[in-house]
């Protein structure tokens, strides 16, 4: 019989969560002799759809294409998320490898995986667009089957599926329901519950600490469901994550800066009716585009305008050409990158304050910064796929697909990331 695998990719846990989180008791009885890194380096920038599309193809940014969460747009104030996966410049992956091996495949809220064409159950991370939107309408766009609607029409009574950590055990008992009745070979799963809380509580609040355990629970109810179809002692667990949290103590926002300079002109309520550079900014990361990237003079003074720009007083601790982070800098979209002191964030406004210390949203964390700051995320390897107790010094986030996919007998040809099979059984 072929083994089987679940992934959990709990967004924004850290590794400072292992010491409590490996105490815990379903984490206990499925991790206690896990294979892991000491340490799992992320990928730049470490925001969660950039992160969630390498851990599935093992490739970087610089090669799916997939930057930030949302699409480049402008003076939306709602701009569409990398929602599909199509939105993804990299062919193969994970969930196809699983399928060449003979398997059938599950993915739950795993982002960029609407209408993914290697996917037999799905439910992407993918939410009602508007107040006339249904949440089955809006997954049968993506590509949700008729089987998986049926579970989705029975689980979603009252819930809001943008809101944690009611929408992560809502995910969490559909993926549950499809092990139960389709036994699938792979599945992927995304709850993001740890992420929300320290997003609104901070790094190492009492709401974080809350969110791991509750991870502990979900895990316990997928570890059940395994236990019921009689497949838990041929089921490889895997729990990894994409970055973690910082606390910030202020926002500076870009476009008020290229606003002033006349590079942002016009637009009612601080929209712009014209622009000719423009920031797109997510958490502690930034790309910065202009209207016309063949402008050598335009370019040459945006570029001269944010290295003038004083660390101390916005946070920015380095400007990188497209060039340093991309092999092929035209097929990046934007001319230069922000990269955050790691206590300040980016803000996409055009009016208002450059620097603020009132932070919007009453956000108390973030992410999007460069990996080397930290805190690293974690991988967590446990079953007969995996050495009991294997440990390697350092692994990087490209790296998992294709140690995945050498799980489950088979490769990932594309990938960047290497197999470490120091930690395979």
């Amino acid at each position: 019989m072929k083994n089987r695998m679940i992934v959990i990719s709990a967004d924004a846990m850290m590794r400072e969560d292992l010491e409590l989180f490996l105490t815990m008791p379903n984490a206990k009885r499925v991790f206690a002799h896990a294979a892991r890194p000491r340490r799992l380096r992320s990928v730049l920038p470490t925001l969660t759809y950039p992160c969630h599309a390498t851990l599935l193809t093992g490739c970087r940014p610089e090669r799916h294409g997939v930057w930030m969460n949302t699409v480049f747009s402008p003076g939306n104030p709602g701009p569409e998320w990398n929602w599909e996966r199509g939105q993804n410049a990299v062919k193969d992956d994970l969930l196809f490898a699983a399928r060449r091996s003979g398997r059938m495949t599950a993915s739950v809220f795993w982002p960029t995986t609407g209408k993914h064409p290697a996917v037999d159950w799905l439910i992407p991370e993918y939410w009602p667009q508007g107040a006339e939107d249904s949440l089955e309408a809006a997954m049968r766009r993506m590509g949700s089957p008729p089987e998986v609607l049926e579970i989705l029409r029975r689980r979603s009574d009252g819930i809001r599926i943008d809101r944690h950590p009611a929408a992560d055990f809502f995910a969490v008992a559909c993926a549950c329901e499809i092990l139960k009745a389709f036994r699938p070979g792979l599945l992927l799963l995304h709850p993001a519950n740890i992420d929300e809380a320290r997003h609104r509580y901070g790094a190492k609040s009492s709401e974080a600490r809350r969110a791991v355990e509750e991870t502990d629970e979900m895990l316990g109810m997928l570890f059940s469901a395994a236990q019921e179809t009689g497949d838990a002692e041929q089921t490889d667990f895997v729990l990894v994550s994409d970055h973690g949290q910082r606390d910030i103590r202020r926002v500076f926002c870009p476009n008020v800066l290229l606003r002033q300079e006349g590079l942002i002109r016009g637009g009612p309520d601080g929209r712009q009716a014209d622009w000719d550079a423009y920031c797109h900014t997510e958490g502690m990361f930034a790309t910065v585009h202009l209207k016309d990237p063949g402008d050598a003079a335009l370019r040459r003074r945006v570029e001269a305008l944010l290295r003038g720009l004083p660390e101390e007083r916005t946070g920015i601790a380095r400007v990188a050409d497209a060039a340093e982070l991309v092999t092929a800098p035209a097929q990046a979209g934007f001319a230069f990158a922000l990269l955050s002191d790691g206590e300040t964030a980016f803000g996409s406004g055009t009016t208002g304050a450059l620097l603020r210390e009132d932070i919007p949203g009453g956000q108390r964390a973030t992410h999007g910064y460069p990996p080397d700051i930290g805190p690293d995320p974690v991988f967590l390897g446990a079953g007969p796929g995996f050495a009991r107790d294997a440990v390697t010094e350092e692994m990087n986030l490209e790296d998992v697909a294709p140690t995945l996919a050498a799980v489950l007998g088979t490769k990932l040809p594309e990938a960047q990331g290497i197999v470490r099979r120091e930690l395979l059984a």
